[in-house]
């Protein structure tokens, strides 16, 4: 066959990128993206109504770092924070520590982790929802900037929701699976409770459906620039580090999909997808090595993180075997999930209990009903490699953040949360490949219910 012709095949399997857009239609595509926003925003309004009191999970820093950053100052690891701040801390008071009165005054090292600010991740996060907050605070009632900020991890869940729901109609989901399912992450304790407190796990959805959004971009649209890639791949890392994992573990498939079917007329070669899955690779390195070489300049000298060894332990001898045993942490956590505050009680356990395992799960059934001709199977590939290639990732900034001293002795499931909304575009094929609408609009109903139940009643 002429390089003409094979061509013209790959082209004629090609899926056109907006075809769902036109289809769906700019009222209805609207309305959804709407919903996404406000079930966000309602149901976490009662979340932060009732759970003033700052999450244990760092909060206090996060907002300090975000505080700063819209005021034009980016904090160094060890700076004390801001005594607006301090006092904002102080007046919602955390569950698990005893804090200075509020409106006392009182210094920074009377706080607890000697009241410094020892987050080590990039600003964008922090500039976006610094400055989000101080625009909440200036048009609407809200007169605290903790509240303003929480509001924004909501936007970002909303956000995240929306590419989620874009992801899958790229992927040939049907509106009435992709719609009420792109939901199912507001029900899921571990990325709803970050969100409606300021963290940037916040963007851990975000991140995981743009990825599934670039997979299909590349492996279903046949579409291979890298400008888009590349812009995708420095906002998100930029949010957080551990963003590029599923955006690496999509990166890799798609190299995967050209090896496996090498010769295949309908299937791009590595002279096409090669380029993408180096510029994603490429640009994560750039954002990393730059900011790292930022917070090695602006270091203080001799300084210790206060919170070290609180979820660490010493590295003895070389770290092989300490990692080793944190190997398929990335799985474990995708299953469980933390849940600072009130938000994991009796009505989301059951939902929880009975959902995770099932996307879980649906990973492997992809790999089992469809075969590696089909591009819908590097979908479940790009999963298990980001599921396998997190706890390696995790390990490895710890080792150079630490100088080579410490590890974690286990995996934090937010740590894994990037990786949830590949998870939920594994179920969908599944669910798509089956037609099976009326058990996703029953499910995704009775996760908002349990969801509405536990942040309303406690």
């Amino acid at each position: 066959m002429s390089r003409l012709s094979a061509r013209e095949e790959l082209v004629s399997t090609a899926h056109e990128s907006w075809a769902w857009l036109r289809a769906d239609g700019a009222l209805r595509t609207t309305l959804t993206c709407a919903a996404y926003v406000l079930i966000s925003l309602l149901i976490g309004l009662v979340q932060i109504l009732r759970e003033p009191q700052l999450s244990p999970y760092d909060e206090a820093v996060h907002l300090d770092y975000a505080w700063k950053a819209s005021s034009g100052e980016l904090p160094f690891p060890g700076s004390p924070i801001s005594p607006t701040m301090l006092d904002a801390w102080s007046c919602h008071g955390q569950a698990n520590a005893t804090l200075p009165d509020c409106g006392s005054g009182a210094p920074s090292s009377e706080y607890p982790a000697r009241g410094e600010n020892y987050l080590m991740h990039p600003p964008t996060f922090y500039l976006i929802s610094g400055y989000l907050a101080r625009f909440i605070l200036a048009v609407s009632p809200v007169d605290d900037f903790v509240t303003a900020a929480r509001f924004t991890g909501l936007l970002w869940l909303a956000a995240g929701m929306i590419v989620l729901y874009a992801a899958l109609r790229a992927w040939g989901v049907r509106w009435t699976i992709a719609a009420p399912i792109a939901i199912v992450p507001v029900t899921l304790h571990m990325t709803f409770q970050v969100s409606a407190s300021l963290n940037n796990d916040a963007t851990a959805t975000l991140a995981g459906a743009a990825a599934a959004f670039l997979a299909a971009r590349v492996l279903r649209n046949h579409r291979f620039g890298v400008v888009l890639p590349v812009l995708l791949t420095t906002f998100l890392v930029s949010t957080k580090i551990l963003n590029a994992i599923p955006l690496l573990g999509v990166a890799v498939a798609i190299i995967l999909a050209s090896l496996l079917n090498r010769g295949s007329n309908r299937w791009p070669g590595l002279r096409q997808t090669l380029p993408v899955s180096l510029a994603i690779l490429a640009t994560t390195v750039a954002v990393h090595a730059s900011w790292s070489m930022y917070r090695s300049a602006t270091k203080v000298d001799g300084w210790v993180s206060p919170v070290s060894g609180e979820s660490t332990l010493e590295i003895r001898g070389t770290p092989v075997g300490e990692w080793l045993e944190t190997a398929f942490d990335g799985i474990r956590g995708l299953t469980y999930g933390h849940a600072p505050g009130n938000i994991l009680v009796s009505a989301n356990i059951p939902w929880v209990e009975l959902l995770s395992p099932l996307l879980l799960a649906s990973v492997f059934i992809c790999l089992v009903i469809f075969t590696t001709s089909d591009e819908r199977w590097f979908v479940p590939a790009a999963t298990v490699i980001g599921m396998l290639g997190l706890p390696l990732a995790v390990q490895l900034q710890v080792y150079l953040i630490t100088d080579g001293t410490y590890y974690f002795p286990s995996i934090t499931s937010r740590y894994s949360l990037s990786l949830v909304a590949l998870l939920i575009v594994c179920g969908s094929l599944v669910l798509e490949e089956r037609q099976w609408v009326r058990p996703v609009w029953v499910m995704t109903t009775i996760g908002l219910v349990a969801t509405t139940m536990a942040v309303s009643l406690g």
